[in-house]
């Protein structure tokens, strides 16, 4: 990716009849010497209290939902290992200038060896 680049998509999930869909906005911008991917759903965004509660392993907010339709809840938790394995982050945060929740991965810039 060139060194100075910013990118977005956004796209809209399907929901039931009568409820509005929600948008997934992908954002890639160049934050000091690395790069941030911030995935932003305008649906209803995480309580406070879920910001962090979601990383944890097998942690699933909507216990409504079956095990074979709503996951295991090991995705956040995976994901965030790995970016820690490569000396990013993973964070939920809520405040942003849409309603929803935004996911940001910040991973730091390599330096080719060669």
């Amino acid at each position: 990716m060139p060194s100075n680049s910013t990118g977005s998509c956004a796209t809209s999930s399907t929901t039931p009849t009568g409820t509005p869909p929600n948008h997934v906005t992908l954002t890639v911008t160049r934050r000091g010497p690395g790069w941030d991917i911030s995935v932003h759903n305008d649906g209803t965004p995480l309580a406070p209290e879920d910001l962090e509660r979601v990383f944890e392993r097998f942690t699933r907010l909507d216990e409504a939902r079956g095990r074979d339709t709503g996951g295991s809840g090991l995705g956040l938790a995976i994901a965030r290992d790995i970016a820690q394995r490569h000396h990013g982050t993973l964070t939920a945060h809520t405040h942003h200038p849409h309603p929803g929740t935004t996911f940001t991965l910040h991973l730091p810039a390599t330096h080719d060896a060669g």
